[in-house]
């Protein structure tokens, strides 16, 4: 796990994203009986992780405090869920690969020099929704729903320095253009060492359920932070037949499936409802 994480690095906030948004992935295929993430259970993951009590608790403090995560109370425990941005994004991610683009979206930004804090906010929100810069405060990415992210830029005091623009088609032309921002050769290099190394961490699990859910967790999220977060939101048609950013993704679904009855379980009994006396 160390190695893998020196090569892909997360920060704490990036890393506890799986425990915090596993619940609600779960709702979607009605799976029951799976209560929000507790402290004590962030803590082993954490660990699992090679992140402290400490830093753990700290990150925890500033995510509640920008609200980008949500704590809630069940049987007098605290517990932990994302917020409706997160599940915005997730949500958006889902869509992408299920139907074909309905478009695009493009953010243009404007800020004075003395804003340099509110354009680096901007730029962390865009990526982290899945956006990907193109040109001189332009990002790009396929289009999907944006409410939060609206709702996000507002209450970070940008919504005034942000537009959001809906595109339903880029000229061809264009899209080669943009094509070359993303060195897709170099980038082919790239996604296959990630698939390999990712297949690695998986396979060299000691098999018990703990051990399986914090290897395919921080895969998920390597992935998510690492690949998805930065791929050219361009028709497949433009890239190459043998693309590996969809086979990554069918490696990690499959170790979820493979392995999903252990991770539930895993998540159930470190979670557990306590009863009421």
């Amino acid at each position: 796990m160390k190695k893998y994480l020196s090569t892909y690095p997360l920060a704490t906030n990036e890393l506890i994203h799986y425990p915090l948004m596993y619940p609600d992935t779960l709702k979607k295929y009605r799976i029951k009986n799976i209560s929000y993430a507790t402290l004590d259970f962030l803590y082993d993951y954490a660990h699992a992780c090679g992140i402290s009590k400490g830093a753990l608790r700290t990150t925890l403090s500033r995510m509640k405090r920008d609200e980008s995560i949500m704590p809630v109370t069940s049987d007098k425990r605290a517990r932990y869920r994302v917020a409706p941005l997160q599940l915005e994004v997730m949500t958006n991610m889902q869509k992408k690969r299920k139907t074909k683009a309905s478009g695009f979206t493009v953010a243009v930004y404007s800020f004075e020099k003395s804003q340099e804090k509110q354009r680096s906010q901007t730029r962390a929100l865009l990526q982290y929704c899945g956006f990907i810069r193109f040109a001189q405060n332009a990002y790009i990415n396929v289009h999907g729903k944006d409410d939060e992210l609206r709702k996000s830029l507002v209450d970070a005091g940008v919504g005034d320095n942000v537009f959001l623009f809906h595109i339903k088609k880029i000229d061809t032309n264009d899209l080669q253009r943009l094509l070359k921002c993303w060195q897709i050769p170099k980038r082919i290099l790239f996604l296959k060492q990630f698939r390999k190394d990712t297949e690695m961490l998986i396979h060299g699990s000691d098999g018990s359920d703990a051990d399986l859910f914090n290897r395919i967790g921080v895969s998920w999220v390597a992935y998510i932070i690492h690949v998805s977060a930065t791929e050219p939101p361009l028709p497949s048609r433009l890239l190459p037949r043998d693309y590996p950013e969809t086979d990554i993704y069918k490696l990690l679904l499959k170790a979820s499936i493979k392995h999903g009855k252990k991770m539930i379980n895993h998540w159930r009994d470190a979670n557990r409802i306590e009863k009421p006396e």
